[in-house]
């Protein structure tokens, strides 16, 4: 059902209201006014029938009928009421309109009856005789004491009515043209006040919006002025408390977004309220809308689920180190979760902050195993070392030839831990350079491949190995000479130590499309299997060990050529094919 306007609310009820008061009041004075026309004409109906009555007591009335007749008509000529003279019998003996001769005996009549008590005698009702409505007055008269008759005197009730009728005319002329009046007067008043009511819909509708340009202008009534006053006071507390809302909301959001550390928001059963831009990207959630959505179905991991709850449970912060899925692989993150509680209503929700300590663990990892991989590599030479010098020690009489062979391990051994150390030293310090810019020059590479292979041809031609060199002569680029050397020598001299007798190595370098210079070192060695690939730059890492020893190698040459790189702005990468060799990659 459609709802009905203010306007027609209000329009229709003054309009009911109206019709009912003016109804009312003209049913109350047309029913007055009736009463007193009736009242009136009964009143001189008794005064008339008195005069008559009076006159007939002192005087007597004719006996003969015709003079009593005319007696009749004399008394009520020119008036329009009807005069009748009955005998205490009930029989007419005059009416100064009807014919006596064909009336019934009155003395039924409840006015005649009245009379004949010696009351005054009153009724209005229908009169066969003259077929209409008259009222009727009825008054005994004496002669010489004793009731003689009755005289009585009707008047038309019609004519009583026709007069009524002008006025009940008049009176709802008048009523309507008051209600028309009125209903205008209302249906201006109503439309007014509709008018206002629609501007402070319209001004809250336009609050409703967050625009608050509208500013309502009521002047009259007073009521409605400090009605309009108040609203445009409330709209401007409105609109600074939104803006400071909405500063405050992109704030907070500038914050989260801006924060490196994932960050999410969620409610006492862990459905996600708000999550930051770092969350979706570590944990490579996309673009999508995660609000409302259980932890449990993003991160489908029970152990953070049940930190969380036990967080709100125990009402206090904490530390969760815990892996969870980033894309296809894990990150380590180390969680603090914190309740958002009052002093005295329950957690309301969790606040998680997230830090990503897989770098951290990794490198403790890796420091671990570089602990383990120095003890075990310094351990070897300096076992044998120990262990040939107490044998010494022990056989000071030991042949010269043997003896000579003793020192002659020892040295290799000294030699092997000199290299080792030195490496270290060289690793060291490559590291340290890597957060500060080191001091580069233009320099040939054709001129620095050229000095690499000049320091290399020793080692190669005890191996009968050829150095194949295929660089452009006016090739350069920026580096620090020494460090690009030292890089590339140890790739060819690992090329070299790692390859079979009477094979190839090859030194290569172009120029990139973004104006690096990529250097290859290829050989036709064994290979390296897939699953070493990842790890060789690592310090101290071998596919083979018991090779890389007897091969002179430390386990720290790919490592330096892996900071080298890095300290130029550059990468090292490898690629291998057992049985087919290697080809090691830098790019300066």
């Amino acid at each position: 059902m459609k709802s009905r306007t203010i306007l027609a609310q209000l329009f229709s009820t003054t309009l009911i209201l109206l019709v009912m008061t003016i109804g009312i009041l003209a049913f109350v004075f047309i029913n007055t006014t009736r009463n007193f026309y009736y009242t009136e004409r009964k009143s001189d109906l008794i005064n008339t029938t008195l005069i008559i009555k009076n006159l007939m007591d002192s005087q007597g009335f004719p006996e003969s009928p015709d003079e009593l007749r005319v007696y009749s008509d004399m008394a009520v000529t020119g008036t329009e009421t009807r005069l009748s003279v009955i005998d205490p019998k009930g029989v007419v003996l005059a009416d100064s309109e009807g014919d006596i001769y064909l009336m019934s005996n009155h003395a039924g009549r409840p006015e005649v009856k009245a009379a004949m008590g010696g009351d005054t005698g009153y009724s209005l009702r229908y009169s066969a005789t003259v077929s209409r409505v008259l009222m009727y007055v009825a008054m005994p008269f004496y002669v010489g004491g004793e009731i003689a008759g009755v005289v009585r005197i009707s008047y038309p009730g019609d004519t009583i009515d026709a007069r009524i009728g002008i006025v009940i005319r008049t009176v709802i002329i008048i009523s309507l043209i008051v209600l028309i009046i009125a209903a205008l007067v209302s249906l201006s008043a109503a439309r007014r006040f509709s008018l206002v009511i629609n501007e402070i819909r319209l001004a809250a509708d336009y609050f409703s919006r967050e625009d608050f340009s509208m500013v309502l202008e009521l002047d009259k009534p007073e009521e409605l002025k400090e009605l309009g006053a108040a609203l445009n006071g409330m709209a401007r507390q409105l609109k600074l408390r939104i803006e400071t809302i909405r500063a405050q909301k992109n704030e907070l959001q500038a914050i989260l977004d801006n924060m490196s550390e994932p960050v999410i928001l969620t409610d006492p059963i862990m459905n996600i309220r708000k999550i930051n831009a770092a969350a979706c990207a570590t944990f490579d959630l996309g673009d999508a809308s995660f609000e409302g959505l259980n932890m449990l179905s993003i991160f489908r991991n029970t152990k953070l689920h049940d930190f969380g709850i036990s967080v709100v449970k125990n009402r206090e912060a904490r530390v969760l180190e815990l892996p969870l899925e980033s894309g296809n692989s894990l990150v380590v993150m180390q969680i603090h979760a914190t309740p958002l509680v009052s002093d005295t209503e329950p957690a309301d929700g969790i606040l998680f902050v997230m830090h990503d300590i897989t770098q951290s663990k990794k490198l403790e990892t890796m420091r671990k195993d570089f602990v383990s991989s120095v003890s075990h590599e310094l351990k070897t030479p300096i076992t044998n070392i120990k262990g040939y010098v107490e044998t010494l020690r022990e056989n000071p009489e030991m042949p010269e030839e043997q003896s000579g062979e003793f020192l002659s391990v020892i040295a290799r051994h000294t030699d092997r831990l000199t290299s080792i150390i030195d490496d270290l030293l060289s690793l060291s310090e490559i590291e340290r350079t890597e957060n500060e810019s080191i001091r580069t020059e233009l320099c040939s590479v054709g001129d620095l491949l050229s000095s690499v292979v000049q320091a290399c041809t020793p080692s190669a031609g005890r191996k009968s190995i050829k150095l194949v060199l295929d660089c452009p002569g006016n090739l350069e680029f920026r580096v620090h000479p020494l460090l690009a050397e030292q890089a590339v020598l140890n790739l060819v001299d690992n090329a070299i130590k790692y390859s079979a007798e009477k094979t190839r190595v090859t030194i290569s370098a172009v120029e990139t499309g973004d104006r690096r210079v990529r250097i290859e070192v290829s050989d036709q060695g064994h290979g390296i299997e897939q699953e070493h690939l990842e790890r060789i730059f690592e310090r101290f890492y071998r596919v083979d060990k018991a090779r890389s020893r007897d091969a002179g190698g430390t386990g720290l040459g790919l490592s330096i050529v892996k900071h080298i790189a890095l300290v130029h702005g550059g990468t090292v990468m490898a690629e291998s094919k057992v049985g087919k060799g290697s080809v090691f990659t830098i790019i300066f």
